[in-house]
């Protein structure tokens, strides 16, 4: 809901200034711009499978002193799906629509050959295999009253996706995805959930009265039952990760003013590492 649904105009293209309440826009069912995303996929299957061997034991070196001595293994696989139904930014391959590098990619084989694709990936980065973390504990006998002791450790920790923004959905599900959008404007909402029967039957957006479908009267979600993943998409996907407070193609709609590869000011450190074992490409945010 919004302040705008309920607020003054000032003009035909204006609000009055501290005008509006969200609660009330709430109140009589004024829908402000709302966004519903649909995938053709009611479940996907994200997986994780680490795995910590361990071995840990005490050692008398004296009879004084004793060592306790361990050492574990922390494999953390990154993210994967079970069919490869996610996406991600490879920064290094050419995007079809800017000529840039930097293009949506995604795992497995969608697309089909010579797809936007990893070529049967399942991650776009390598498994890391170095967590090695020894562990140093002693116990020393200063005299038949007094036992000093201390201990020393390494750790490591899951932490989130581990080659994903979340636990649940890796980078993302860009290119699996259709959203359909509603819009206000200066009329009034974009439609109203409010089956009053004195409502008005005119306004913004979808008004038709006294209404108790989301969307509006006569609304229908579209069907939802294929996916389309081709390079277009893949170039033009590619701003839900490097959009971020630019006004530059495909960004927002624009179909001009690309930038050059220099301009683009990525919206997070991302940490590369293809497939194919590649050294690591790290991008930052410019500054």
């Amino acid at each position: 809901m919004s302040t705008n649904e309920t607020a003054n105009l000032a003009s035909a293209s204006s609000y009055t200034s501290n005008s509006g309440y969200a609660y009330a826009s709430y109140l009589i069912g004024a829908i402000g711009s709302p966004t519903v995303t649909q995938q053709p996929f009611a479940l996907y299957g994200m997986r994780f499978h680490p795995f910590a061997p361990y071995f840990q034991d005490d050692f008398k070196a004296t009879s004084k002193l004793t060592l306790n001595l361990g050492l574990r293994w922390d494999y953390f696989p990154t993210y994967r799906e079970v069919l490869n139904r996610w996406s991600f930014l490879n920064p290094t391959t050419t995007n079809p629509i800017t000529g840039n590098p930097g293009a949506l990619e995604f795992a497995g084989n969608w697309g089909g050959t010579g797809g936007p694709n990893c070529n049967g990936c399942t991650s776009p980065v390598n498994n890391w295999r170095k967590n090695f973390a020894p562990r140093v504990g002693f116990a020393y006998a200063l005299n038949s009253k007094t036992v000093i002791r201390g201990a020393y450790a390494i750790m490591f920790t899951h932490a989130g996706g581990v080659g994903g923004g979340s636990g649940n959905d890796g980078t993302g599900l860009s290119g699996f995805q259709v959203a359909t959008p509603f819009t206000d404007s200066y009329a009034g909402a974009s439609f109203y959930l409010n089956s009053n029967p004195s409502f008005p039957t005119s306004g913004g957006g979808n008004v038709t009265g006294p209404n108790a479908n989301f969307g509006g009267a006569g609304f229908s979600f579209p069907t939802v039952n294929s996916i389309n993943i081709n390079a277009a998409s893949a170039g033009a996907l590619t701003g839900n990760y490097v959009c971020s407070g630019q006004t530059i193609a495909p960004c927002y709609g624009k179909t001009s003013g690309y930038a050059t590869a220099s301009a683009i000011s990525y919206p997070r450190s991302l940490l590369w590492r293809p497939c194919s074992g590649d050294p690591v490409l790290q991008l930052r945010r410019a500054a």
